[in-house]
């Protein structure tokens, strides 16, 4: 019972970060945008794009494993 409490708790966590990660990550690629299109900033805009994208996978991922235990 516990360990289904806890990862209740752990997924609303990730979702509220996965959340506010995406906010915080359209500022950043329009402070990005608007500052240069250089080579460096190109790359740490995809680098933040791919992040973002892992986190959602591996939510999704643990929540089909939760679904799939209950």
């Amino acid at each position: 019972m516990h360990e289904f409490y806890y990862e209740g708790l752990r997924s609303q966590d990730s979702a509220w970060a996965i959340t506010t990660g995406v906010i915080a990550l359209r500022i950043k690629v329009f402070d990005i945008y608007k500052s240069s299109k250089s080579y460096y900033n190109q790359l740490l805009l995809a680098c933040l794009l791919l992040a973002c994208l892992a986190r959602s996978a591996i939510s999704r991922k643990n929540q089909w494993r939760q679904e799939s235990l209950a």
